[in-house]
């Protein structure tokens, strides 16, 4: 099932590309503009401007659940089409494009693709004590878990620097990073990414965040977070693994207890930095309580 979804999205995005080219070349060079091929256009132009504009170039860090705007123009262009083609002559190519690629596959897309359907991480319920996981950064400084005991710790799980939506919630993090840091949070952030990759990360950040490399996803694998063949068709020729890991968020307090975690099942849905602040404080993660606490442990 998952290599089924890793190669139906770049087929998604390569045919929903390919649609608006042909649709536009077939306009200027026939000089013809039917409905159906009207509605395909816009159709295959909305997909494409979602896929490369927005998430890719705007990359935001998060999206809603169900994308109803883009659904509504798809589902609409579809049924012109489909209209169009039953009182008119039939053309085949804007039902492929627009219907079958654009249509249809938004709705795969948003309802099948997306829904990651994780299984149950393993010791990650809150009130259990964070697993003792061997970490290494990506300067090769062995840490442990226990690296962190005495101050509370966000450990995120991200997928790497192919993914947008992960490396916007970094940045996102990143900018607010003195909202943690006042309350004595250390961050921790874990991928299966190569080391270089993330080295690219840390080097460019300039907080005191820890950027460990999961090799193998043997971590990821630990904790039951591990996804397999999560990694869309044709990225391991960059050097990443077909598995990689599911987004991720585990909040320790400074005895190593789990007080939160969050397990997205959706990769587009990720919680907000006032949304992470805001637990924080609630479970008394506060910038009075971090006065008491150990000194920042030096992992430099």
């Amino acid at each position: 099932m998952n290599l089924a979804k890793a190669i139906f999205v770049v087929f998604l995005v390569s045919y929903n590309v390919a649609g608006l080219v042909h649709g536009l070349l077939y306009v200027l060079f026939s000089g013809h503009m039917s409905i159906s091929w009207a509605a395909s256009i816009i159709c295959n132009a909305t997909l494409s401007a979602f896929f490369l504009i927005y998430l890719m170039t705007l990359q935001p860090a998060r999206t809603s659940m169900k994308l109803p705007g883009i659904l509504l123009v798809t589902t609409s262009c579809s049924l012109l089409i489909l209209i169009d083609s039953y009182i008119n002559v039939a053309e085949t190519a804007p039902l492929l494009y627009g219907v079958l690629c654009g249509g249809i596959g938004s709705y795969f897309y948003v309802f099948w693709y997306s829904n990651l359907e994780r299984p149950q991480a393993i010791g990650l319920g809150v009130g259990e004590k964070i697993p003792d996981l061997k970490l290494e950064r990506y300067d090769r400084k062995k840490l442990t878990t226990a690296n962190f005991i005495g101050r509370p710790a966000m450990y995120l799980f991200y997928r790497g620097n192919w993914c947008s939506l992960c490396l916007s919630q970094l940045t996102e993090i990143s900018e607010e990073f003195h909202e943690f840091y006042d309350r004595g949070v250390s961050i921790i952030c874990i991928s299966p990414q190569p080391e270089e990759e993330t080295q690219k990360l840390a080097v460019t950040n300039p907080h005191q965040m820890n950027f460990i490399v999961d090799s193998s996803c043997e971590i990821a694998k630990q904790l039951g977070i591990c996804h397999e063949r999560g990694l869309p068709m044709g990225l391991e020729v960059m050097g990443y693994d077909s598995d990689t890991v599911y987004p991720t968020i585990i909040i320790t307090d400074s005895e190593g207890i789990i007080v939160f975690t969050h397990q997205t099942n959706n990769h587009r849905v990720r919680p907000t930095v006032e949304e992470l602040i805001h637990v924080l404080d609630d479970v008394g993660i506060t910038r009075e309580t971090a006065e008491s606490l150990m000194p920042l442990y030096n992992t430099a």
